[in-house]
């Protein structure tokens, strides 16, 4: 048994007991219904029109039709009739008697006492007159008389617009003290054992906030100042002066307590079925209207009787629901066992009352005892009900509280899980990129100052050939093994800084699969080759796999964290310089070592070139081309140039080749061919024909669908004679698709171009090529011109090129010829036109008019 149900018990047993031994003592001190002592007669008086004038001068009861009662407690039930009580006195003379009619709600009353035919007392009263109108102050009413012996008669005249009942009691005055005592504790205690529930649910209320509690507080104080208005306490106590509101007083409370009872039933049992729903919302507003309608006049009666019939109905329907919710079975006993048996008291108690106010038994003192008490017990069983929710909506929240912090646990968990998974190697459980630049600012405050950083990136070359070779297996079990051979060497070096200190304190970031990177702290000026060289070659140790051994090509990059740049741009850096440590075959490579463009340098020159090229930033610049015979302008060749804000004149050298490997240089050809025809065309204008005018094309533009077109519509536009024009190709234009190459070929040769092969001697030149291709030009590197004329066998070459273009009917041009002596022997070995600096630098358009102008007067001729 729990605490609270022990608790219920005793009180239960205590209340029982106690109304059992008030109850013994009400039955002593009340007297017996005087039936040997008086005679009770009650005549209808319908029309109201009888006096006791009237009743006195007639000598014949039966005109008056006087009906004889054997029990002294009257009862009328519900009638507007009004009623006179005849009381003859039987017996000897008695002193200081009083007449008690204990009943507190009777409109109109006038007591009359009769001695020998004439009226020797009369008094007038009831609610329906102020309070001070009634002889003592009592909620019920008392009348004194003197008993003059046989023929001694008292008069009632009594109204009330609603019940009417009388009970009689002839009472001394010890034995009226006594009654009015007892009937001041038992009220007394049952409305201060109400007012006491009310309070401490209204503390519990304040504590808990649990909305039931105030619910209850409210129908309760209800059901307080319905009784204390019923027993007649309100208009001797609240409102004495005011007759027609203590008339209304009863009706308005009543509603007011159905409505607040049909409320807490409602919140407490938390109905949410539908037709529920609506059977409660109806009985509402029902007793709201019924509140109403109880100030209409001439309905204060039928008022009367709704409301009885409304607290069968309520009290009916309450019981039910409890009793619905009381069978079904929870994981605590039976839900709502104390509600129910709080409706089932209330209940019985209201039905005796009922039966009582229709006059169908009569409740005497002792049962009246009993009737509070059932209705205290209403009172103890819906508060242990509502501590018994309460507890039990306080432990599901307990377990509730506990599963969610389990759950939260278990989810932190789960989450904690997942973010390692998103920020580990799925393979070797290393942490990734994102783990060392969330911990950077963390680990940097640790580093000693003076301390040189360096990102170091471990770069793993021929990962995609051993999945070709062995499948894709076998490489991530190479990779995971790399993993863990670099994290064995590094994770006792405290010069590698530890970089996931949220989870295993490893030294080793995962960027991907071919890079691993790591932090090295040296000291400021250190040399750290050597212990990164030692780190290279445990590294590279080749694996064994089956009965084969796998080599590792494996390069290391580095670079510095300098000023103010972030472990973000360094570790991108030194992936750069692994990346060229890894073309260029060496072991390791610091970032300020490279050669190769950094892609981010390259991303930000291909914006800046792209922005040049659209508004106009680029310019174009020739160089003449000597006949080495004459002396005489063979031609020019049209040269870009680019002059940057920030980088300022940037090497074609530079630029050039990652335009080839961008979509611009479909772009930048159309406007080098553009602007070269435009200047071929004023020349001509000014000078007339006879220069040729050679334009560089790349690889790249073999593949560009359009050049054909917009080559022939600029020849048109411009008016130039394609046998004038000649398009330099470089060797590697023919080394993809030899077949897709000739087309392009064909196409320009049916136009008249000329087409020449540059830069001659430093590819990979082949006599195919030649044969297969018909070039119109041959063009020796200047840089093959330069390192190897001097020598014997390098100026037996060049003299080889020359008779070899010679053979094949090609036009063959030297460029970078910076001497007069080198221009001399390329003239004997058969060069036929000589570019260079000896002759002229690349010149703007106006710039090479001047010297042009000047040409032609003094030819450079080269004398043998």
């Amino acid at each position: 048994m729990k605490v609270t149900d022990l608790k219920v018990f005793v009180l239960f047993v205590a209340l029982v007991i106690v109304a059992s031994l008030i109850g013994v003592k009400a039955f002593k001190a009340v007297p017996s219904p005087l039936k040997d002592n008086i005679e009770v007669y009650s005549l209808v008086d319908s029309a109201n029109n009888l006096t006791i004038d009237t009743l006195l001068e007639s000598n014949d009861p039966v005109s008056f039709s006087w009906v004889n009662h054997d029990d002294s407690d009257l009862n009328f039930g519900y009638s507007n009739d009004t009623y006179w009580i005849k009381i003859n006195l039987i017996g000897p003379a008695k002193s200081s008697q009083f007449l008690n009619l204990d009943y507190s709600l009777i409109d109109l009353i006038e007591f009359y006492e009769v001695q020998h035919g004439k009226v020797v007392a009369a008094y007038h009263t009831g609610d329906a007159k102020p309070f001070s109108s009634r002889v003592f102050n009592s909620s019920t009413f008392t009348f004194p008389f003197n008993h003059g012996g046989n023929g001694s008669e008292l008069y009632l005249k009594v109204h009330s617009e609603g019940i009417l009942k009388l009970p009689i009691n002839l009472l001394s005055a010890s034995q009226l003290i006594e009654k009015t005592q007892l009937t001041s504790f038992v009220v007394g205690s049952y409305f201060g054992f109400m007012l006491f529930a009310v309070i401490g649910c209204l503390i519990v209320f304040g504590i808990s906030q649990y909305n039931t509690f105030f619910c209850f507080s409210v129908y309760f104080f209800f059901s307080l100042l319905y009784g204390l208005n019923f027993s007649g306490v309100l208009f001797q106590r609240v409102w004495p002066n005011e007759p027609e509101l203590n008339q209304y007083a009863t009706n308005i409370l009543g509603f007011l307590l159905i409505y607040s009872q049909l409320v807490f039933v409602e919140k407490y049992l938390n109905i949410s079925r539908e037709w529920h729903v609506s059977v409660l919302t109806l009985s509402k507003i029902a007793s709201l209207t019924a509140l109403c309608f109880t100030f209409a006049p001439g309905l204060y009666t039928l008022m009367s009787f709704f409301s009885l019939v409304s607290f069968v109905f309520v009290a009916l329907l309450s019981c039910g629901f409890s009793t619905v919710f009381f069978y079904q079975k929870t994981g605590r006993r039976y839900k709502e066992l104390y509600f129910a048996l709080a409706w089932i008291f209330y209940t019985l108690a209201l039905a005796v009352m009922i039966l009582d106010a229709i006059g169908i038994v009569f409740m005497s003192d002792e049962v009246r005892v009993y009737v509070i008490a059932a209705f205290a017990m209403q009172i103890v069983f819906l508060v242990a009900a509502m501590v018994d929710s309460y507890e039990a909506a306080r432990q599901g929240a307990i377990k509730d509280s506990m599963r969610s912090v389990q759950e939260l646990e278990q989810r932190q968990i789960i989450e904690r899980h997942m973010l390692f998974q998103a920020t580990h190697d799925n393979a070797s459980l290393l942490p990734k990129k994102q783990v060392l630049l969330h911990n950077w600012p963390v680990i940097k405050e640790y580093i000693p100052v003076n301390r040189q950083v360096n990102a170091v990136i471990i770069h793993f070359e021929g990962y995609y050939s051993i999945v070709l070779a062995y499948g894709q297996e076998v490489a991530d079990m190479l990779v995971l093994g790399l993993h863990d051979r670099i994290k064995k060497e590094v994770q006792l070096n405290k010069q590698f800084v530890i970089v996931d200190v949220d989870w295993n304190n490893d030294k080793v970031v995962v960027l991907d699969s071919l890079d691993v990177c790591l932090v090295y702290v040296g000291r400021e000026g250190e040399d750290i080759s050597a212990s990164l060289l030692a780190l290279h070659n445990h590294v590279s140790n080749p694996f064994r796999y089956q009965d084969i051994h796998l080599d590792v090509e494996v390069a290391i990059g580095l670079c510095e964290l300098t000023g103010a740049e972030t472990i973000s741009s360094a570790i991108r850096k030194a992936q750069v310089a692994a990346k060229e440590s890894s073309h260029r075959k060496y072991c390791l490579l610091e970032y300020k070592d490279t050669l190769e463009y950094d892609p981010k340098y390259i991303n930000v020159l291909l914006s800046k070139f792209k922005k040049a090229l659209e508004n106009n930033g680029l310019d174009l610049v020739f160089q003449p081309q000597v006949n080495t015979q004459d002396g005489s302008l063979f031609g020019v060749e049209a040269l870009l140039r680019w002059s940057d804000e920030d980088e300022g004149v940037i090497s074609p050298e530079m630029f050039i080749p990652i335009i080839e490997q961008s979509s611009l240089i479909n772009d930048l050809t159309d406007f080098v061919i553009k602007r070269a025809f435009i200047f071929f065309s004023r020349h001509v204008a000014l000078f007339g024909p006879g220069i040729q005018l050679s334009i560089n094309l790349s690889a790249r533009n073999f593949l560009d669908k359009g050049l054909i077109k917009y080559v022939s519509k600029y020849l048109i536009e411009f008016d130039v004679d394609p046998k004038k024009i000649t398009f330099e190709l470089t060797e590697t234009v023919v080394l993809g698709d030899l077949a897709e190459s000739k087309k392009t070929f064909d196409q320009l040769l049916d136009m008249g171009i000329n087409l020449a092969l540059d830069d001659f001697g430093t590819g990979y030149s082949s006599l195919l090529y030649l044969k297969e291709l018909p070039f119109s030009e041959l063009k020796i590197d200047k840089g093959f011109l330069v390192k190897d004329f001097h020598t014997k066998q390098g100026a037996g070459l060049v003299k080889a090129a020359i008779a070899l273009g010679k053979s094949l009917d090609m036009l063959v041009v030297a460029e970078g010829v910076e001497s007069l002596e080198l221009a001399k022997q390329l003239k004997r070995y058969g060069c036929t036109v000589c570019q260079g600096y000896y002759f002229a630098k690349p010149m703007r358009e106006d710039g090479f008019y001047t010297w042009y102008k000047s040409y032609k007067v003094k030819k450079y001729i080269i004398e043998e």
